[in-house]
């Protein structure tokens, strides 16, 4: 009874009573997995951050779907946390993996973490398993419409106008077509599409506001948008799409107002009133935002709250409350801290987030490798070797069986002046393991520099070409083998080809050895595996 009161509820979009239900519900069953499903499913309708917890939990109590697993990176990719994404699809039971729906949305959270190239790869794989299915085609066109060659992108766009003129799954190629002309800022290409796609009856919400960002002037945007009002009140995901679109075309009052004229049943929704949030903080109204957020209640994301008031504090020089009520609001909980770490993040306060991403990771998981991910990132935009060792060192701990994150281990101690017996071995494994690997054999031959045995380094480097080791971001320690062997010629040459700027520090130091004045002819990386 209490189950059946709750779900009609959550489908009613009545959330006050849907979440008396769920309390009593809870009460009754806490470790029921049908029951944490339900709380999972009224946290999405209420556009909660919530959710992603109870998708958490729900995988924790078991046995879980693959459904079940889906539903938790779909969760997280709605937040934006991609490392979370991919940690949930990693996590899938293997005898679920072989199929086209799970390449599809691995690719997505790969995309979704900027890494375009994994996305591509497990695109092709969905679209080799199911080749009668246009979707894969298109979203593989998609992903190559970034590429950094024309001739991709022209091949993709030329897949993408066929599919949108067929009777097959038109609608996602005239999606992408747009999505890329407003990228381009192409007029005409603009109109077409926009054209295309308004004349579609099955286009989406989403749909819609993209066709809006390509009217030709804000009065033909406002008259378009206005139409949306009667199809969006009942819905918070709806109703904070198009708050979200005025936000991000710069007009904050407006969303705020779009909010606040929502019925009054959907102001409970804990969605509806972080938005309402966002666009105070967008128009920094300190004062209005601390008069809103005091005495509300958001739950198991109240952390969130917490930290707004610790911001309108920080903006207004009052002194409470602190950061340490916001990490103490989380109670404990790996995903809500992980989303008060982004938070911070958002708001760059780097320091606070950084000191929390290392606390997360002390969890275990499921939140330790999506935190130690994010710190990965952090210290390889910062250029920050000896965090990029730190973090090395915990994923080893973690998958120690793992080449990419065996060799950054290897690679940064290595660089770092750790040249152990350890280190020297997993180098030693993993080019034995994988020998046509010009990455695992740069890291190799380095170490057999460091040890001094610069003709057996050459050896390992010797049997790849220039193309393989400038793409494996090698030739830096080519080239310091080469004037080690007394080659200073062929080491004066290598060495012109790195570029400087796409080093570590500690590399650039290693190449003002060499020569102080060197080329920056092809852009050369350091070399290892991104983790």
């Amino acid at each position: 009874m209490l189950s059946l009161s709750a779900q009609r509820a959550v489908e009613a979009r009545d959330f006050s009573s849907a979440w008396y239900w769920l309390q009593r519900l809870y009460r009754q069953k806490p470790d029921d997995l049908a029951t944490n499903r339900l709380i999972a499913q009224f946290e999405e309708a209420e556009q909660s951050p919530e959710e992603l917890t109870w998708r958490v939990r729900v995988i924790q109590i078991g046995p879980a779907t693959m459904d079940d697993y889906t539903a938790w990176a779909a969760a997280a990719l709605r937040l934006g946390q991609s490392g979370v994404a991919l940690e949930a699809l990693a996590h899938v039971p293997a005898q679920w993996r072989q199929n086209a729906g799970y390449h599809e949305l691995l690719a997505g959270a790969y995309l979704a973490d900027g890494q375009p190239d994994a996305a591509d790869e497990h695109f092709a794989t969905a679209a080799r398993m199911e080749p009668g299915n246009p979707i894969h085609l298109i979203n593989l066109a998609t992903v190559r419409l970034q590429s950094a060659d024309e001739a991709i992108r022209q091949e993709a766009r030329a897949v993408l106008e066929k599919q949108a003129a067929s009777t097959q799954q038109p609608l996602p190629a005239i999606r992408a077509l747009l999505t890329d002309a407003l990228r381009q800022r192409d007029a005409g290409r603009i109109a077409k599409y926009r054209a295309m796609m308004r004349g579609r009856t099955d286009r989406t919400l989403g749909d819609e506001l993209s066709s809006i960002a390509g009217a030709p002037d804000i009065a033909t945007a406002r008259a378009e948008l206005s139409p949306l009002w009667d199809g969006v009140k009942k819905d918070p995901a709806h109703a904070l799409q198009v708050a979200e679109w005025m936000m991000r075309h710069g007009d904050a009052t407006e969303a705020l107002a779009w909010l606040r004229a929502l019925p009054a049943e959907m102001q409970t929704a804990i969605g509806i009133q972080m938005g309402e949030a966002d666009a105070m903080t967008a128009a920094r109204d300190w004062a209005g935002l601390r008069v809103f957020l005091t005495g509300k209640n958001w739950r198991t994301a109240d952390c969130l709250r917490t930290a707004l008031l610790v911001r309108c504090a920080r903006e207004t020089g009052a002194p409470a409350p602190a950061w340490a009520d916001a990490i103490a609001a989380c109670h404990g909980d790996g995903a809500g801290m992980l989303l008060l770490a982004r938070t911070a993040d958002g708001w760059t306060w780097k320091n606070d987030a950084e000191a929390l991403y290392w606390r997360i990771s002390q969890l275990g998981f499921p939140s330790r490798g999506p935190a130690l991910k994010a710190l990965w990132n952090r210290y390889t935009e910062a250029e920050n070797t000896d965090g990029l060792l730190r973090v090395a060192r915990e994923q080893y701990k973690d998958e120690p069986a793992d080449l990419a994150i065996r060799n950054n281990y290897a690679f940064l101690s290595l660089l770092m002046g750790y040249r152990t017996d350890e280190v020297s071995r997993i180098a030693r494994e993993d080019i034995a393991q994988q020998p046509d690997s010009a990455i695992l054999a740069a890291t190799y031959a380095y170490s057999l520099y460091l040890a001094g045995h610069y003709a057996d380094g050459l050896q390992a480097l010797s049997h790849f070409d220039n193309r393989r080791m400038r793409a494996a971001g090698a030739s830096l320690y080519l080239a310091l083998l080469q004037a080690a062997a007394g080659d200073a010629t062929a080491a004066s040459r290598t060495a012109a080809e790195v570029n400087a700027e796409k080093l570590l520090p500690e590399e650039r130091a290693l190449l003002q050895k060499l020569t102080p004045k060197t080329s920056a002819a092809a852009p050369v990386e350091h070399f290892q595996i991104n983790a």
